[in-house]
């Protein structure tokens, strides 16, 4: 845990820029995927690609 805060803290700018050069759209797909696993984890669900499929259409359609 405070290897990971460490490492953080001292590459934030390079993932600050890094973040900065994806476009707008994958930010959202990543997100929203992270969250979706946060709650099937939380919920104690099976991971399913179907899950990820949903997800990917609303993304989709939210930024079409």
């Amino acid at each position: 845990d405070v290897e990971i805060r460490t490492n953080a803290a001292l590459y934030l700018p390079q993932i600050s820029e890094l973040l900065n050069r994806v476009p707008r759209q994958m930010l959202l797909l990543l997100k929203t995927n992270d969250l979706l696993r946060g709650i099937e984890t939380i919920l104690q669900t099976r991971a399913s690609s179907s899950s990820f499929i949903n997800m990917s259409r609303c993304c989709t359609r939210a930024i079409a």
